[in-house]
């Protein structure tokens, strides 16, 4: 059975980026509830857990602990951005001393999010493949990604954040990802 931990960014006192009435904290638990929904719906094969499932904060240090005794296989950090209201787009990161195959992750991840945004406005910017020293990345013995799904201080991305669909639609391509990364066995339909 694979594992699967799903890390929703910031929570509590921690609200993360904000702009146009949302705070990142509520985009991503949002995300992440639904993803581990989806996961429940669609796939057999694994163990889900959530580093918080509720507006709560939970310490960097808590959540890479939790996943490395619970023997998570995956580690999903969702997260959104926040600049100076003009930058826009999706990115996702992992560092370079995670596990070889958290390359591939990305490598499956990274467009098929992206795509699926794109059904909703074909000019979101791809920011890229990248590598970062974030602490959920580094302390992570899972192959770890963590996605920066859009900003909320841009007007344009706020625009698609508020839209329920869109929520959705970037939860369940999460799940598809993290799926089709661990060879998961949809659930007949029979």
């Amino acid at each position: 059975m694979q594992r699967i931990y799903m890390d929703p960014g910031h929570g509590g006192s921690d609200s993360g980026a904000t702009g146009h009435g949302m705070a990142e904290k509520d985009i991503v638990l949002d995300i992440g509830l639904q993803m581990s929904v989806y996961l429940r719906e669609n796939f057999e094969g694994m163990y889900r857990r959530m580093s918080r499932t509720s507006d709560t904060f939970v310490s960097l240090q808590d959540r890479t602990n939790d996943a490395n005794s619970w023997g998570a296989d995956v580690f999903v950090s969702i997260h959104a951005n926040g600049f100076d209201g003009r930058a826009r787009g999706f990115e996702t990161y992992i560092h370079d001393s995670n596990p070889t195959w958290a390359r591939e992750l990305q490598r499956i991840m990274h467009p098929r999010v992206l795509e699926g945004m794109q059904t909703f406005d074909a000019l979101i910017p791809d920011r890229g493949q990248q590598l970062a020293n974030f602490h959920v990345l580094r302390e992570s013995q899972a192959n770890a990604i963590l996605t920066e799904n859009l900003f909320v201080d841009n007007a344009t991305d706020a625009d698609l954040l508020q839209d329920p669909a869109f929520i959705s639609a970037v939860a369940a391509e999460h799940a598809e990802a993290v799926a089709a990364f661990l060879g998961l066995t949809p659930i007949s339909s029979d």
